[in-house]
């Protein structure tokens, strides 16, 4: 026992920090579901004993995620090392498994579990990619997630100017919103498609706004656009109705960013329902949860 405190000297969390973000916008934007006025996030700090803090970030609705930290996670981690990530989760997840095996309380474990591994990595002095085994690059492959609805004039040609953007800054891929109306978002699609040519990939996003049946015949119109994937075409609480839709079209069906915890993403495995999965760490469950998913998924 006194060699292994001599490797590993005892660390305690001492305080628990949490931030509420908002930030109005100048220029309102939304998608299918609803219109933004302003940003809003939950960040959290962890303090050590030690002088080390760490810092992760909670996606949701800010309100009941706070309370949450406030009142439940955040007070139970007081004392706890940082460094045991998974024994900190099971035991976050076993204090609210009663009521809140999905939700603002998944959102705040994420939150937790993100600055823990934040920890990790500051006291190791590594980067986090090390800890999670992964090799060392020089870059990845990214897309810019854009095209978003305003009411600022005329969208069609505000979408293809944005998109224009994207491929003038090198990005291969772009994916867009859509949830206007079936023959609104086809002309949109069609028009951004041709503005970015055959050379920079497609996406769309419909934020699962339509039915089983709308989102099939979308798909079909789109067809000759050659979509990198369609993702959360329908409502997330419809594993068959992604299964349908899989089944029906050429195109990759995505989605998993309302989904948390591997329990909830193995009936979207077993069901054969995507063809990839969109773990939001901010709300899956966090990096350790994250990683069990990726697992699964393999």
């Amino acid at each position: 026992m006194s060699d292994l405190a001599q490797v590993r000297p005892a660390m305690k969390i001492s305080q628990i920090r949490i931030y509420h973000l908002r930030a109005p916008l100048k220029t309102p934007f939304g998608f299918s579901q609803w219109t933004f006025h302003s940003r809003e996030t939950t960040l959290v700090s962890l303090h050590t004993d030690s002088g080390h803090v760490g810092w992760g970030e909670a996606y949701g609705p800010p309100l009941p995620i706070l309370a949450t930290l406030q009142q439940i996670s955040g007070p139970a981690i007081l004392g706890r090392d940082p460094r045991d990530v998974e024994s900190t989760w099971a035991y976050l997840y076993a204090r609210t498994i009663d009521y809140g095996q999905k939700g603002p309380h998944v959102a705040a474990l994420s939150a937790i579990d993100i600055a823990c591994w934040d920890l990790k990595s500051r006291i190791a002095d590594q980067p986090l990619y090390r800890h999670l085994g992964a090799a060392h690059t020089e870059s990845i492959p990214c897309y810019a997630t854009g095209l978003y609805f305003r009411n600022t004039g005329n969208l069609e040609t505000e979408l293809c100017e944005e998109a224009a953007q994207y491929a003038d800054e090198g990005f291969t891929a772009v994916k867009m919103k859509v949830g206007l109306g079936i023959d609104t978002d086809t002309r949109l699609v069609r028009s951004v498609r041709r503005t970015l040519g055959e050379g920079v990939r497609l996406m769309i996003d419909a934020n699962h706004c339509y039915t089983t049946v709308e989102a099939i015949e979308l798909g079909r119109r789109l067809d000759d656009c050659h979509l990198g994937w369609f993702e959360e075409p329908t409502s997330p609480l419809d594993i068959a109705g992604y299964r349908e839709i899989r089944s029906r079209l050429n195109v990759p069906i995505a989605g998993g960013e309302c989904e948390q915890t591997r329990f909830g993403f193995a009936p979207w495995l077993e069901g054969r329902a995507l063809d990839y999965l969109q773990p939001d760490l901010c709300q899956c469950g966090g990096i350790t949860e994250g990683l069990k998913i990726a697992a699964i998924a393999a």
